[in-house]
Order: C-alpha cells, then structure tokens, then sequence
C-alpha cells in the first residue's frame, strides 16, 4: 500500500462516520415530525360523532387537550407554521364541537369540517432548515 491509500483510507473513515452519522439526524428529525403529525391526525379520527333527534352527541372523545402538547413540540422543534396550523384547526375543532353540542351546526356542515380537519393536518409539511440544521435536538 502506497502513502496516498494509506492517506486516503484514514481521511475516508471520519468522513464517511460522520455524514452517515448527519443523515441519520436528518431521517430522526423528520420522523420525529412524522409522528406528531400522525398524532394529530388520529386525534381527529378518535373524534367519533352520532345525530341525535335535532343535535350532534359525541360518545367517545369530544375533548382534545393533546393538541397544544403536539404543537408545542412542534413549535421546539423549529416547524413554526404546522404548529401554528395545528393550533388553528384544534380551535376550529372546539368551536365546532361546542356548536353541534347546541344544535346549531348541522351534520352535513360537520362532516365536511371533519374532512377538512384531516386534510389541513395530512398537508403539513415540515420546515427545511430545522431538518438539516447540523446542531440542534430532535
């Protein structure tokens, strides 16, 4: 073996531990951001909704305080505008709530809110620069 293999072979191992060690933060930070949002999306799937003679009654969970603690992840984590997004739909989502429990807010109106709910939290997507930032948590 000559002085340059030799050279080349001792320069190729850090390099290569580190930018393997770079693009396993980059996948943690986005599966991290995947899991939060899968979160919210099952909190909205776990809302479960019947009409009863001239109003909505809600069996299983009408309550979703899990949503500022998803978004305050969010907001840790650096993705600023799916926080706050998540915050938005889960105020929408209490409003709502709290006009079917009344009556005032018919079934077709809240299932279309339903299917929006799900859709506003499916298009999340994460910030970049968080992502591939070299310091940082997850």
């Amino acid at each position: 073996m000559t002085n340059e293999t030799i050279l080349s072979l001792l320069l190729s191992i850090p390099i290569g531990i580190i930018s393997g060690l770079y693009a396993g933060i980059i996948v943690a930070r986005y599966q991290r951001f995947a899991d939060l949002r899968l979160q919210a999306k099952k909190l909205i799937l776990e809302i479960d909704f019947i009409w009863e003679d001239t109003k909505m009654v809600f069996p299983r969970r009408k309550e979703t305080p899990e949503f500022s603690t998803i978004a305050s992840d969010l907001f840790f984590l650096g993705h600023k505008s799916a926080g706050t997004k998540v915050l938005e739909v889960s105020q929408d989502i209490q409003r709502n709530i709290a006009e079917a429990n009344t009556g005032r807010v018919n079934l077709e109106s809240f299932n279309v809110k339903y299917g929006s709910w799900q859709h506003q939290i499916r298009a999340l997507s994460p910030e970049m620069l968080p992502i591939l930032r070299i310091w940082g948590g997850l």
